[in-house]
């Protein structure tokens, strides 16, 4: 519980640095730029502060993680660590696999040039 909590308290740090105007705009209820990189996906703040994609599927019978994933930027060094843990925990598996594990659990821009085979070693 206590290591999740943490998790999340990254990942949300890790958004205000890497979309700063993205959360204040959310913070204050309004739209993000059309100039944003995520606005195709709709993004909200949840209770926690984490940006997640909203969407189209609101009233699907699944968890509510995987209706609206966590959105995280390649360029941070958190999401790096991420895919090293997720490369590690499939035991070096390929990167198709690792691409899949991830998305089920978040939303990465530029998923298919960002988790290359380069990033994983």
């Amino acid at each position: 519980e206590e290591i999740e909590r943490a998790r999340k308290v990254w990942i949300s740090s890790t958004a205000a640095e890497s979309f700063p105007q993205n959360v204040a705009a959310l913070k204050w209820k309004q739209h993000v730029s059309s100039k944003s990189k995520s606005v195709s996906l709709s993004p909200f703040l949840d209770g926690r502060g984490i940006v997640r994609a909203g969407g189209q599927i609101e009233g699907a019978d699944i968890p509510f993680c995987r209706r609206h994933p966590i959105v995280l930027s390649p360029d941070h060094e958190f999401f790096r660590f991420i895919v090293m843990k997720c490369h590690e925990r499939l035991k070096h598996e390929r990167v198709d696999h690792v691409r899949n594990e991830l998305g089920q659990q978040c939303w990465i821009l530029r998923y298919r040039t960002t988790v290359a085979p380069r990033e994983i070693v």
